[in-house]
């Protein structure tokens, strides 16, 4: 992979764990107001907001995917 792939490929996956952490944090969210809250409004807006974002996820695991060749994403995979 040439340095410019590469970069891009990091930058990627830098956005692509930022945007884990803000979903992971939506579903936090969701289940603490689902255990404390009666209020179904709510509910939904929090869970417009995890689809949202986890569309937004799912988008930036494609663009990883595209950037990462079969051999690298077998080595990361073994390396875990």
């Amino acid at each position: 992979m040439d340095a410019a792939n590469q970069a891009l490929l990091e930058r990627a996956k830098r956005a692509r764990s930022v945007s884990r952490s803000l979903v992971t944090k939506q579903i936090n969210k969701l289940e603490y107001e689902i255990n404390n809250s009666a209020d179904k409004t709510t509910y939904h807006e929090i869970y417009v907001q995890l689809i949202s974002k986890f569309e937004e996820l799912s988008t930036l695991d494609k663009e990883v995917e595209s950037l990462i060749n079969i051999e690298s994403l077998e080595d990361e995979i073994l390396t875990r």
